[in-house]
């Protein structure tokens, strides 16, 4: 038989129980009492399930991968894994399934959420669209009881602002005027209808609406049609939409009872600005970028990073860097330690780095130095210390290799002067130029720039 695995299928019929197990492609018959009566190949019961994921391959779109939510697509083939989407739909098309996409309507593929707010950094820099979000309930019928209540709550997943709302309903009650009707979103509860329609019965497809032409309070029951709720709907405009949305109905009067059977929720939104400025245009939220002084703004928009009274480009030339201050300069010059607070710009070894930033404090004058004070390695200067001598002559000759010869050594990287793969003549060549002897440091015209 063949032994593909299958997933598990009983039926009763003709007083006895067809079954399909695991690893087996045939029927085993049983009466009531369990015990066997017949064995026989049922081919039209098979279900076969060849990734064991409990979806039958007729139905599974990844028949030979593991299906983790159930969706009938495996998860190889699935744009969410891990939430059942059999619709896989994928509004901005960046093959990650709506339901688990953290910005649904702008392409983020790489699902970036810097501070783990839940929205994509790329929709928390970016306007949030408008549109029009309409909820139906099920069929409900649920009880209203004789002075009691019932509620029902949908749900709206949408990071969208709220600028109109209508509500639609049918409720089965004997008498309307017992009634009491809210819709509840957040921090704000809006009474739709209360009180109203006298010993008469039913709301038949009505809909409270800001907009139309009469009060429910000069309507008649049974309501059907159009009417201004007891209380403005545009108390819900400007809330975001997001979240549990619930209509309730209260019986405030004995001796009736009666049922909601449905009702639905529609939403009109306008846009939301971003959730964060990007005022660099990076494509990533302000709240996540570096923000020294703590003042709101991030370093890369931030005259002053430090607001110590210096600003990064102090002589007002466009370009950050070109003018630092010198030691003591405090006016018209770049500050010279933009991150830290240096109100006088002392620089003692004048290496226009100051000094409460400089991790080199005694550089040479002249030297080329990084942005922290250290100086930019030397050709020839091997051990580090700033003058070409003797010792760093003994390591460039055990690397020397000859014209031609590539020096594979990692340790011998550093004497291929010339950037090229031999150690030889050439190399010696500029080695010899900057030699200054011990305790001399090398000329700063030798500094590599990297």
């Amino acid at each position: 038989a063949d032994p593909a695995i299958v997933a598990f299928r009983a039926e009763y019929y003709g007083g006895r129980y067809w079954a399909n197990y695991a690893r087996t492609t045939s029927s085993e018959q049983f009466d009531r009492s369990g015990s066997m009566s017949l064995l026989m190949f049922l081919p039209s019961l098979v279900c076969r399930d060849s990734d064991s994921d409990g979806v039958c391959d007729d139905t599974d779109y990844c028949p030979s991968v593991p299906n983790s939510d159930g969706d009938s697509y495996g998860d190889s083939c699935d744009n969410c894994p891990m939430v059942a989407n059999s619709d896989q739909a994928d509004r901005d098309y960046d093959g990650v399934g709506d339901v688990c996409d953290n910005c649904y309507y702008i392409a983020n593929p790489d699902q970036s959420d810097c501070d783990s707010d839940g929205f994509g950094d790329i929709c928390a820099i970016s306007v949030r669209p408008g549109g029009v979000i309409s909820k139906v309930s099920p069929s409900l019928n649920l009880p209203i009881p004789d002075l009691g209540d019932v509620s029902h709550t949908v749900h709206i997943d949408e990071i969208r602002a709220v600028a109109d709302v209508n509500v639609s309903f049918n409720i089965d009650h004997p008498s309307d005027a017992n009634l009491v009707i809210e819709l509840s979103h957040g921090a704000t509860t809006v009474t739709l209808v209360s009180g109203r329609g006298a010993n008469n019965d039913d709301f038949a497809n009505t809909t409270l609406d800001d907009e139309a032409n009469t009060p429910i309070s000069q309507g008649e029951a049974p309501f059907s049609g159009s009417y201004q709720p007891e209380q403005p709907l545009s108390l819900f405009d400007g809330e975001s939409v997001l979240g549990d949305w619930t209509l309730t109905v209260h019986d405030v009067v004995m001796y009736h009872w009666g049922e909601l059977l449905d009702w639905t929720l529609t939403v009109e939104t306008g846009a939301l600005p971003p959730l964060s400025p990007d005022c660099d245009s990076s494509q990533i939220p302000d709240v996540c970028e570096l923000d020294t002084d703590s003042d709101g703004v991030i370093d890369a928009c931030d005259d002053n990073d430090d607001n110590d009274d210096i600003d990064d480009d102090g002589d007002d030339s466009g370009e950050i860097g070109d003018h630092y201050c010198s030691s003591g300069q405090t006016v018209e010059c770049d500050d010279n330690c933009q991150k830290v607070v240096n109100s006088d710009q002392l620089d003692d070894d004048g290496d226009a780095v100051g000094n409460v930033c400089d991790l080199c404090p005694d550089t040479p004058p002249g030297f080329k130095v990084y942005r922290d004070g250290c100086p930019l390695p030397l050709i020839g200067d091997f051990d580090g210390d700033l003058d070409v001598d003797q010792s760093d002559f003994g390591y460039f000759q055990k690397c020397l290799s000859g014209c031609g010869v590539a020096q594979p050594l990692p340790e011998c990287h550093a004497a291929r002067l010339d950037h090229d793969e031999d150690v030889d003549v050439n190399d010696f060549v500029l080695f010899r130029n900057c030699v200054s002897g011990p305790d001399t440091p090398a000329h700063p015209d030798c500094a590599i720039d990297e």
